[in-house]
This record gives C-alpha cells, sequence and structure tokens, in this order.
C-alpha cells in the first residue's frame, strides 16, 4: 500500500474518530439567524457556557440528516431543545466542544463520501440514543418529517436518509476496489430516476433499499469497524469487484453478510439471557469475531 492511499483511508477514518468523542452529548440545533454579541454566549451553567459557534456547529451537523430545512418555528423548538440539555449537561457539552467544531468541519469542507459517512454514523447514534432519551426521540422524529419520500410502494419507503446508505457502502466499495466513488451530479441523476427503478424492483430489493440506513449500520458493525474482519472485507471487494458494474451487488452482499452475522448474534444474546449467563456480554465479543470471521471464509457458522 503506498503512502498516499494509506494518507486517505487515514483521513477517511478521522470523523469516526472525532464521533466517538461526540457522542457523549446530543446534537439538535437548526439556528440559523444567529447574532453575534460580545462574548457570544447564549447560556451558562457554572464555568460552562454555550456560545453562537456552538449553535453554528451543531446546526450544520444537524443539517447533514435534513432533506428540507426546518421552519422559523421548529428553529425554536430545537434552540431550547438544546438550551434545555445543555443546562442538564453543561460539562459534557464543554467536554465535547472541540470534538463537534472538528466534526462541523469535516462537514463544511470534507469530500462528499466523508460528509455522508458522518451523516450515517449521527443517524445511527441518534436512532440508538432515542430508545431511552426523550429529547433525541423528539429530533429523530423531526428528522423522519423533513426527509419526504423518493419513492415508495406497498408500505415501503425510501427517503434521503436511506439513498446516503446506499451510496456509503457502495462508495466503500468503489474506493477498496480503486474505483471512484460517486458524485453529486451521479447521485442526482441516480435520484431523478429511482422512482421508477424502485416501481420495477423484485419484492426483496424494495426491502433492502427501503433499510439502506440500517443496513449501512450492519455493514459497518461488525464488518468496517473492525480490523480483522475489515480486511477480510477488503480482500472479498478485490477478488469480486472487476468495474464499475460490480460495486452495487458487493456492497449489498457485504451489507447481506451483516445483517445474517448482527440477526444470528441478536438471537444468540436472547437464548443466552433466557437461561441467566450472567456472563453473556464477555464471551460473546469473543464469538461474535470469530463467528464472522469464519462467515467471511466461507466456513459457515
Amino acid at each position: 500500500m503506498n503512502s498516499s492511499h494509506r494518507r486517505s483511508r487515514s483521513r477517511n477514518w478521522l470523523p469516526t474518530l472525532l464521533l466517538m468523542a461526540l457522542l457523549g452529548a446530543p446534537i439538535f440545533a437548526q439556528e440559523t439567524n444567529v447574532t453575534k454579541q460580545p462574548p457570544n454566549v447564549v447560556s451558562s451553567a457554572g464555568d460552562n457556557v454555550l456560545t453562537t459557534e456552538d449553535l453554528e456547529d451543531l446546526r450544520v451537523l444537524d443539517a447533514s440528516v435534513l432533506d428540507t430545512p426546518l421552519s422559523p418555528e421548529e428553529q425554536q423548538q430545537a434552540r431550547q431543545n438544546i438550551l434545555n440539555q445543555f443546562q442538564k449537561s453543561a460539562a459534557d457539552f464543554t467536554k465535547t466542544r472541540s470534538a463537534t467544531h472538528q466534526l462541523a468541519e469535516f462537514m463544511r469542507h470534507g469530500s462528499l463520501a466523508e460528509r455522508t459517512e458522518i451523516s450515517m454514523r449521527l443517524w445511527a447514534a441518534w436512532n440508538d440514543r432515542a430508545q431511552t432519551d426523550p429529547a433525541t426521540r423528539w429530533w429523530v422524529d423531526m428528522v423522519r418529517r423533513h426527509n419526504p419520500p423518493i419513492a415508495q410502494s406497498g408500505g415501503l419507503v425510501v427517503t434521503r436518509i436511506q439513498i446516503n446508505g446506499l451510496f456509503a457502502d457502495d462508495d466503500w466499495v468503489a474506493k477498496t476496489a480503486g474505483l471512484p466513488p460517486s458524485t453529486e451530479a451521479s447521485r442526482s441523476t441516480y435520484v431523478r430516476e429511482f422512482p421508477a427503478k424502485f416501481a420495477a424492483m423484485l419484492p426483496e430489493e424494495k426491502v433492502k433499499l427501503a433499510r439502506a440506513d440500517v443496513r449501512w449500520f450492519d455493514m459497518h458493525d461488525p464488518i468496517l469497524d473492525h480490523n480483522d474482519l475489515q480486511k477480510i472485507a477488503v480482500n472479498e471487494v478485490h477478488e469480486h469487484v472487476h468495474g464499475p458494474q460490480d460495486v452495487y451487488s458487493e456492497a449489498r452482499n457485504l451489507e447481506d453478510i451483516g445483517v445474517q452475522f448482527n440477526t444470528e448474534i441478536a438471537q444468540f444474546a436472547h437464548n443466552m439471557t433466557a437461561i441467566g449467563n450472567m456472563d453473556f456480554k464477555t464471551k460473546s465479543n469473543i464469538n461474535n469475531l470469530n463467528y464472522a470471521t469464519r462467515l467471511f471464509q466461507g466456513k459457515g457458522p
């Protein structure tokens, strides 16, 4: 691997590392008309302050998952929401300020692939947090309302979020194979032609696309977020992808493996919990990786 490729991959994973530090604090602010007044402090709690610059960084991150902008009333609701969260967890906001700003800078200046990955990681994290945090659930519901259907059929809906998940995985496969990733122009063409293509797809293909955001997570955890499994995935791509025509099918194949893995592990977790194995979590981490490795190598369970 040449040095330029190593630098490229290091840059691609920097947003992931930043996001890991960021996820301790919720993000939902969409204030657009911020007036800077010295010292730019919007709220304070003890030694911790929330500034107009902080709100602008959060606005940039929030906008990454919105297909339509918030109304003025929704902006005010979001602003109040984040002010409330700051008062509850001011120290967390201060601790993650630098990481939040760096992540927002990636959204401002990063490549299309990097921006898409960040938006998908934010969306996955928000969905996870929404299971227990009402404020994040409010934001997730807001995001869904601002991602209208691009195509729908029989209760299956595809929005910009699912399209982003699809392209995020396709771009990873393409770059790994040494092929060019998608562009704004190619994505626009795909979206424009998508409703007609979606209507003609087989039911199982429609389901995959309607769950493309979830399948993005399945491909990343466990496959791309574990070094050993990622190496196997890279070898799989090099073996099966010989041109742009192979990218889509290989990305869906890797997603399928991730879906199968996570489905079986979820059942395994359920079974272990049912029999009262309190040491399940410790053992399952090793079992998970061993299982996925065997699956990639074609050795079965």
